[in-house]
């Protein structure tokens, strides 16, 4: 009896390992998805995978593998990363043993960040599955379903950011230079530094005290960002692009709508202001190539050429050449 029933199981041992090895492992998917799109260089985000089994039979041994992008780091606690971070001639991996049972699901995740702008795959998964008693394996390879825009980060130069704060500062003092008298807000007490014109007799009358008119403004903030891309250095424009980045940002909390212009890949963004207008540019710095075309003063001719009434203008470019000092 004992005889029956081993000869038995192993008879259907191996009806499911001839089974497995006709299936080649193909019911092992991999998913994968991340939690940011877009980033700076060195912020840190998270790629999330699943790997499932859709067959009704186990696979008792799954290797996975992440081979990164030459750009990525892990951004793991050391442990984890001796536990399964591979180094060799071939580049980065992060490797992983998996059990699954029939039908099952495991899932995990990994930090990663990017050294330096641009939009990149983080990496290529690759899958080693076994037969059922692990006479024989194979690797598919797949790659990343995404790619993640890395942009510039925000400039730290402290006199560059005063100079920038100096500018905003004068763009909002001449805005309330200019008031229109038929667009009244409300009233406030006179403190004798206001203007005789602006007394509101009437108000006065009635309350018993002089009162004076507050008026709203008809000039509103108009700012051009323009960024020079001819640089012999691309470290240059690398600085002009997170100077780009940090007056954007600067713009959009003062609540100072903005435009921007480029003679190069990152072309040209209308006037607006909100943070799907910001992201539209992030997203064109990181992807920027440093690309440029067209002559600096062919584009500020066209800028010029727009007529805007009471617009300020930021000129971007850390090499002045004499054909652009000239347009300035």
């Amino acid at each position: 009896m004992i005889i029956v029933i081993f000869v038995t199981a192993v008879i259907f041992l191996l009806l499911l390992e001839i089974l497995s090895l006709k299936k080649e492992r193909g019911g092992i998917t991999v998913s994968s998805f991340s939690d940011m799109e877009l980033c700076e260089p060195g912020e840190i985000f998270q790629i999330k995978y699943s790997v499932k089994n859709t067959s009704f039979l186990p696979c008792l041994f799954v290797g996975l593998s992440l081979n990164l992008d030459g750009h990525a780091e892990i951004r793991e606690p050391g442990s984890w990363i001796e536990k399964h971070v591979q180094k060799d001639s071939s580049g980065t991996r992060a490797k992983w043993r998996l059990f699954l049972l029939p039908h099952r699901t495991v899932s995990g995740k990994i930090a990663l960040s990017f050294r330096e702008r641009g939009v990149y795959s983080p990496g290529r998964f690759y899958l080693e599955t076994g037969d059922l008693l692990g006479f024989r394996s194979r690797v598919r390879s797949m790659a990343v379903p995404f790619q993640i825009n890395c942009t510039a980060k925000m400039c730290q130069d402290p006199p560059l950011l005063s100079t920038l704060g100096g500018i905003l500062g004068e763009i909002s003092v001449r805005r309330f230079i200019h008031e229109d008298p038929t667009l009244q807000l409300s009233y406030h007490d006179y403190t004798g530094t206001e203007p005789m014109k602006q007394i509101s007799w009437l108000q006065t009358a009635r309350l018993g005290r002089l009162t004076v008119r507050t008026e709203d403004h008809t000039t509103d903030a108009d700012i051009a960002l323009i960024i020079q891309m001819f640089h012999s250095r691309a470290d240059s424009l690398e600085k002009c692009f997170e100077i780009l980045r940090t007056a954007a940002e600067m713009m959009e909390e003062k609540g100072f709508p903005y435009a921007v212009y480029s003679n190069g890949d990152l072309q040209v963004i209308r006037r607006g202001l909100g943070r799907p207008h910001l992201y539209l540019l992030l997203k064109r710095i990181g992807a920027s190539k440093r690309a440029a075309y067209g002559s600096f003063s062919e584009l500020i001719h066209d800028i010029l050429a727009e007529k805007s009434v009471s617009r300020s203008y930021i000129v971007i470019s850390e090499e002045f050449d004499d054909s652009v000092r000239e347009a300035v």
